[in-house]
């Protein structure tokens, strides 16, 4: 998929959000079918406890008790446990880290002195998060259709459009957005991991 062009990139993603964020909202929806702003999450009701485990799947990730963590709030309370539904909830939680660091981003809007030394940069990580957006999407499609041999593709785009945000900011030599996309790049990599264990 390549990269999207947009005229008002934070914007974009805050639209972008609003439909993951509903999806997130139902952990045994993969589909981006359920990617629909009509199904805001509500802050109130709690998450159905998982009957399933994820250990067995996370174990074979490069970073185990991250995938454990965050996977567990978005696996389904009945049905299979396998590495597709795992790789679907790894997904969502990697839109709930996106959502955490366009916040971050809207705080260097509010201060700009920092922003102005940063515009650049911040720009690129906008838009690297957006083709991310757009990538996960993508992922979660081919869950939904049973597509696994495409898998790999969009999950290494997921890794190369994080990438492009710490790079963006190597010049800079302060990357404020450094600890987040650690965690980002660390997820996508357990993602890819978890993919090469989907056999088509």
């Amino acid at each position: 998929m390549a990269p999207q062009i947009c005229h008002h990139p934070l914007l974009c993603l805050s639209l972008l959000i609003l439909h993951f964020v509903a999806a997130m909202s139902r952990p045994n929806c993969l589909s981006a079918d359920c990617l629909s702003t009509s199904s805001a999450p509500n802050a109130d009701e709690p998450l159905p406890e998982s009957v399933c485990s994820a250990e067995s799947v996370c174990q074979k990730t490069d970073f185990p008790e991250l995938c454990s963590a965050s996977v567990q709030p978005f696996m389904p309370s009945k049905g299979s446990c396998d590495a597709a539904t795992v790789l679907g909830a790894e997904v969502k939680a990697s839109v709930q880290k996106v959502v955490m660091a366009q916040s971050l981003v809207k705080d260097f809007f509010k201060d700009p002195k920092s922003f102005f030394t940063i515009f650049e940069s911040l720009k690129i990580c906008i838009t690297s998060y957006l083709d991310a957006f757009g990538h996960l999407k993508e992922i979660l499609d081919d869950i939904s259709d049973k597509q696994y041999f495409k898998l790999i593709e969009p999950v290494s785009e997921v890794l190369k459009d994080y990438q492009r945000c710490r790079d963006a900011f190597s010049e800079d030599g302060v990357t404020p957005l450094g600890d987040m996309n650690d965690e980002l790049h660390k997820l996508a990599t357990n993602c890819l991991a978890i993919a090469k264990e989907i056999r088509p």
